[in-house]
C-alpha cells in the first residue's frame, strides 16, 4: 500500500470509529450502530508512518456483502433485513458526513495526486478503443488526457463541498 493510501485509510478509519475531531457527529453515530447489523468497520490498531506499517482489526469470519445478501444460513437470515440494515447505515452515514469541514477538504485535496488516475483513465480508453479496432484510438485517448488535464482543480474542492458544476 502506498504511504498516501495508508494515511487516507488511517484517517478514514478514525472518522468511521468516531475518533476524528472534525467529525464529532460520528461518535454519536458509531455508538448507535447495532453490533448485530451487517456493517462492521475494522478498528485502527496502529499506524507507523515512518516504517510504512498500518495495522487494522481482523474482522475474522465476517461475511462479505454478497454472502450476507445471497446466502441463507438460517431461517432468521432475510435478504430484506440485510438490505434494510445496510441502507439505514448508509443513509445515516451520509447524513453525518455530507457536510465536511473546509479543513478536511483542504487536507484531502492536498493528498490527492490525480496524475496517476488520469494516466489510468487515458490508458483504459486507449486499451478499450484499440481492442475494439478503432484506428483513431490514440487520438481519442489523447483528447481524454487533454480534457482531464484541463479540468479545473477547483471543481474537486467544490464537489467535496457538494457544489459540483453540472457535467463534472
Amino acid at each position: 500500500m502506498s504511504i498516501k493510501r495508508q494515511i487516507v485509510e488511517k484517517r478514514a478509519l478514525q472518522i468511521l470509529a468516531g475518533e476524528d475531531e472534525e467529525f464529532p457527529e460520528m461518535k454519536r453515530f458509531v455508538q448507535n450502530v447495532d453490533p448485530e447489523k451487517p456493517v462492521r468497520i475494522p478498528r485502527l490498531i496502529w499506524h507507523d508512518e515512518d516504517a510504512n506499517v498500518l495495522w487494522i482489526e481482523d474482522l475474522g469470519k465476517m461475511r462479505t456483502l454478497s454472502e450476507a445478501l445471497f446466502a441463507k444460513q438460517s431461517p432468521d437470515d432475510n435478504v430484506d433485513d440485510v438490505a434494510a440494515g445496510l441502507g439505514a447505515y448508509l443513509f445515516e452515514f451520509y447524513n453525518v458526513t455530507s457536510d465536511p469541514p473546509s479543513s478536511f477538504i483542504a487536507y484531502m485535496a492536498n493528498l490527492s495526486d490525480l496524475s496517476g488516475i488520469r494516466q489510468y483513465l487515458v490508458n483504459m480508453v486507449l486499451t478499450n478503443l484499440s481492442g475494439a479496432g478503432l484506428e483513431d484510438a490514440t487520438i481519442f485517448s489523447e483528447r481524454v488526457r487533454t480534457a482531464l488535464e484541463e479540468s479545473d482543480t477547483a471543481n474537486l474542492d467544490r464537489c467535496l463541498a457538494r457544489e459540483c458544476p453540472s457535467g463534472f
